[in-house]
């Protein structure tokens, strides 16, 4: 059982005995009547201040008992070398569920900040997914924080566009650093209106006479039969 779950399980029983405390009388019109209706209220509220204080107790010691667990935690990453803690991180930048994580562990404070800053591996995971603009600044600012380290791309575009072109065109010059790279393309269809068509890149040509020392893994899915003219 997770602390929220427990957490929550606590509430409800302590809601439910407090509930059962409440009891609702008829009022009496003797006055003998009315001094028992009384003290049975009183009674019924010394209990459930007994129950309320009990359920408050039981609370206190959970939250106790999760933040010295939370404080541990914190503190085994708070001391822990910068070395290992880039590892963490690391491992977590590798994960393509989340592109932007870099961007989103730099904010956690000033150690991950200064952690993160300084650690180009954890921008050499590329993930382009959005036909955006702000996907070809992004890319180009992670193509520059990763400085020499090698790169894993993974660029999945289902249109054509300008978009498409100069972020395959920045990849492109960076090559040599590839090591696990996934590209997606669909080029069947060019748009007259794009600046730089996706021709204009020859793909084929600089894929066959690039040189990739550092490339382990590679995927190429264009939409076409085959992509290399026939000699």
């Amino acid at each position: 059982m997770n602390s929220s779950t427990l957490m929550q399980s606590t509430a409800l029983a302590g809601l439910e005995f407090l509930l059962k405390g409440i009891q609702v009388t008829n009022p009496s019109t003797s006055s003998c009547s009315r001094d028992d209706d009384l003290q049975k209220t009183v009674a019924q509220i010394d209990r459930l201040t007994l129950a309320a204080d009990a359920f408050r107790k039981a609370v206190d010691h959970q939250l106790s008992f999760y933040r010295r667990r939370r404080n541990e935690m914190a503190s085994l990453i708070l001391h822990c070398p910068d070395k290992i803690l880039a590892h963490i991180l690391q491992y977590l930048c590798a994960s393509w569920s989340n592109p932007h994580r870099p961007e989103v562990l730099r904010l956690v404070c000033h150690r991950f900040q200064r952690v993160v800053e300084s650690s180009p591996v954890l921008w050499s995971y590329i993930y382009v997914n959005e036909l955006v603009p702000a996907n070809l600044e992004r890319t180009n600012f992670y193509l520059f924080k990763s400085k020499s380290v090698p790169l894993s791309i993974l660029l999945n575009y289902s249109g054509n566009s300008n978009v498409q072109a100069n972020v395959l065109d920045s990849i492109l010059k960076h090559i040599h650093r590839w090591e696990n790279v996934h590209l997606s393309l669909d080029i069947r269809t060019p748009t007259v209106q794009m600046d730089k068509p996706l021709q204009a890149i020859r793909l084929p040509e600089r894929l066959s006479e690039a040189e990739a020392p550092l490339l382990q893994e590679f995927h190429l899915s264009t939409g076409l039969d085959h992509l290399w003219d026939d000699p």
